[in-house]
């Protein structure tokens, strides 16, 4: 046989090579998950090592077969306190690291975090009724904090949707514009508030404040739930998201009904953030790091950045409560100051880099 004659060699296409990078990112990322959920059972007051925490694990799921080597206290500390803890930080990570995404597509703003605009502004004022001036809902009294902070959230969602429509369409500057002003005023009402509390009702709306993965209660069945459907169904919006980041002409001579798809997106956001707030308290910077990480490292693809910022944003979580546990112990730094520390450097980053960044008008 000639060499002419030899079969030509058949090379990756890009689309094949494209998703090669991209399930490897996804397995590194889904192990760096793992990763944080096993510390985060393992790290704090009392040390666990990692094989009895997987012999707890296992041995719950009635999969282990050899010797209980552990405590009953280190299973129950395992079983009841860091499980819970670690899966709350994964859920809320994973959620608000699918809406950082979704908002920096529909506004279009590098910059843009779900903390930025007004949203948790108004979750934070409801937390202060409640746990400054003791307001409770009659027969929901243990989810009275939670309840009222997420419709202190949808209030100033429906606030600055409502303004920041300009001849029947969202505009993206006026909303980020709105929402900073809502938190700044939201931020005054606050402050009033906590000058007529007690020193004791003052230090625990501040740990609120900062962040708190330790709530409990029947009631959390309700947030978690909105949170994984909404983080769900934002990924079946990936497509319309990559034709949005083109343009809104663009996107329409794609097909894509640009004003519904910001409203819907916004609004699921919106719940999300929410829910989120309600239950853990305030966990800024997740949402602004995640998305840029993954666009940076891999693509800016968002049917590859919604799932990989979920991801990225629970390890980010749950990494910063396991920090937050060991670097005072046994006292705890609450997991909103430590993603602070780590958010407002890299956010000072972007804002140095921002005239660098192109986006699309």
């Amino acid at each position: 046989m000639n060499i002419s004659d030899k079969p030509p060699i058949e090379r990756p296409s890009y689309l094949q090579r494209r998703r090669a990078i991209w399930s490897a990112w996804f397995i590194g990322l889904a192990l760096l998950t793992l990763i944080a959920f096993m510390l985060g059972c393992s790290v704090g007051s009392v040390h666990i090592a990692l094989s009895e925490v997987l012999g707890i694990i296992l041995s719950s799921l009635g999969i282990s077969s050899w010797a209980q080597t552990w405590s009953s206290a280190h299973e129950l500390i395992v079983l009841k306190i860091r499980i819970p803890r670690a899966v709350m930080g994964l859920v809320v990570g994973s959620s608000l690291g699918a809406v950082g995404t979704a908002f920096q597509c529909i506004l279009r703003n590098p910059l843009a975090d779900p903390f930025i605009i007004g949203i948790s502004g108004g979750a934070a004022l409801g937390a202060s009724l409640v746990i400054i001036f003791g307001i409770s809902i009659r027969f929901l009294s243990g989810a009275s904090l939670p309840l009222i902070a997420f419709l202190g959230a949808m209030l100033a969602t429906v606030f600055i949707y409502r303004m920041s429509i300009i001849r029947g369409n969202m505009n993206p500057h006026t909303l980020i514009l709105c929402g900073v002003i809502l938190n700044s005023f939201l931020s005054a009402a606050m402050m009033m508030i906590y000058t007529a509390a007690r020193p004791s009702g003052v230090h625990s709306l501040l740990l609120w404040l900062m962040g708190d993965l330790e709530s409990t209660g029947e009631w959390l069945i309700i947030p978690i739930a909105l949170m994984l459907a909404g983080t769900i169904s934002l990924a079946f919006f990936a497509r319309r998201m990559n034709a949005m980041t083109l343009g809104d002409e663009t996107a329409v001579s794609l097909g894509v009904d640009v004003s519904a798809s910001k409203r819907l997106i916004f609004i699921i956001c919106a719940v999300i953030i929410g829910s989120a707030v309600s239950a853990t308290g305030m966990v800024g910077f997740v949402g602004l790091v995640a998305p840029h990480l993954c666009r940076t490292l891999v693509s800016s693809d968002h049917r590859f950045v919604l799932p990989a910022s979920s991801l990225l944003g629970a390890a980010l979580v749950v990494f910063a409560d396991t920090f937050g546990r060991w670097i005072l112990s046994p006292a705890e730094l609450p997991v909103g100051a430590v993603t602070a520390l780590v958010g407002a450097p890299f956010f000072i980053y972007l804002l140095k880099r921002r005239s660098k960044i192109v986006w699309s008008d």
